[in-house]
């Protein structure tokens, strides 16, 4: 029963990320005419950037960069644009420079390096064939991020349990990137889901039509001080059995 709850939330998740992705359209009905007016915008700046038209590009980036609708693209489009204007000289040069560096930073901290670096032209899904996996397996997935877990002392304290959901790319070579909060608990906590994340670069990409894709996915981290205790005094006795 709880795998299924776990399951149908996931899948919620995945499908609002996908309302978010202008290659599904039309999906979630509930998006605003704003949320609308965002995503034609970014989708013309993505065209601005095959077209070779710098500034157009950094004017609707400008424009939505504060809201939720980034997408890789836009952000390699954004970062070599100013890169471009930068090097044509004049006063505003080095702000664009610093610019180019920003949007490139921001990429890597939501889609990771590798992607960032593999270029414009990659596509990233969230609907596959065959979706990705830890290589260990789900349930030893599970139990490595209950024993790895470091507890935030402060929120044992103030007694904070729940879920953090961190979103992030598995990449068409098994590793990950960009791990970040999309549905936080505590500072701490969150902090701590991250890193967790991030230690699990063994993945089995995700397929689409038999080959590897890269694939944006979600997963939540609990947060249960009663387990995570019971880890502890497991991992203990196991341990002292040594």
């Amino acid at each position: 029963m709880k795998n299924t709850i776990l399951i149908s939330t996931l899948i919620l998740i995945q499908f609002r990320l996908v309302a978010q992705d202008p290659y599904f359209p039309g999906i979630w009905p509930e998006l605003s005419d704003e949320d609308r007016q965002l995503i034609a915008k970014r989708d013309t700046a993505i065209n601005a950037y095959n077209d070779g038209n710098w500034i157009k590009v950094i004017s609707l980036y400008e424009e939505i960069e504060e809201s939720n609708f980034n997408s890789h693209k836009l952000l390699i489009a954004a970062s070599h644009s100013y890169k471009e204007l930068a090097l044509l000289g004049g006063n505003r040069s080095d702000e664009f420079s610093k610019k180019s560096g920003e949007a490139d930073s921001l990429g890597i901290e939501l889609y990771g390096e590798k992607l960032m670096k593999d270029g414009f032209d990659e596509v990233v899904y969230t609907i596959v064939d065959t979706s990705p996996r830890p290589s260990e397996g789900w349930k030893e997935f599970n139990r490595k991020l209950l024993m790895d877990l470091n507890y935030p002392q402060a929120a044992i304290e103030h007694k904070i349990q729940g879920r953090v959901f961190v979103q992030f790319i598995v990449n068409k070579d098994g590793t990950i990137g960009g791990p970040h909060v999309i549905k936080g608990l505590h500072p701490e906590c969150d902090k701590e889901a991250v890193r967790l994340i991030n230690e699990t670069s063994n993945w089995v990409p995700g397929q689409k039509q038999g080959e590897a894709v890269y694939v944006k996915i979600a997963w939540p981290v609990s947060f249960n001080i009663k387990k995570f205790k019971k880890g502890l005094k497991q991992h203990h006795t196991k341990t002292r059995g040594n």
